[in-house]
């Protein structure tokens, strides 16, 4: 029995979800997705070319163990899918979750915090300036 609440609480600490990509739109179209290929820029300010946010890209890792390269790699998959260009204002840190699993002993329940890495930007197209 041991055993059996030992596995359970070991699945639901290492996370076997998937990372969560949420996407909020900004405006009533669809833009075209970019390629595969194509280079999305990410950075932690506001951009110095003039451009139109379309929404907001916002991730959660699968378990405490995804890194933030990981979490870039879905921002830019997520970014070239709407169609953006950048995500700026990319902020970095952590989401905690709370969870009750059985306790090891049998009796009850202890709680437990989960924290994972979580990001989120302003996907945006750059626009050209008129003369």
């Amino acid at each position: 029995m041991k055993e059996i609440l030992a596995l359970l609480l070991w699945l639901l600490l290492s996370g076997c979800t998937n990372t969560r990509v949420n996407y909020g739109s900004f405006i009533s179209q669809n833009l075209p997705p970019k390629g595969n290929n194509a280079e999305i820029i990410l950075i932690t300010k506001d951009s110095d070319k003039p451009y139109r946010e379309i929404g907001i890209i916002s991730i959660v890792g699968a378990n405490k163990n995804t890194t933030y390269d990981e979490l870039n790699e879905k921002m830019k998959e997520k970014a070239r899918k709407v169609g953006a260009d950048a995500v700026i204002n990319i902020e970095y840190g952590t989401e905690a979750k709370n969870v009750m699993v059985p306790s090891a002993s049998g009796y009850g329940s202890i709680g437990t915090t989960i924290h994972k890495p979580s990001c989120k930007g302003i996907a945006v197209v750059f626009v050209k300036q008129r003369n």
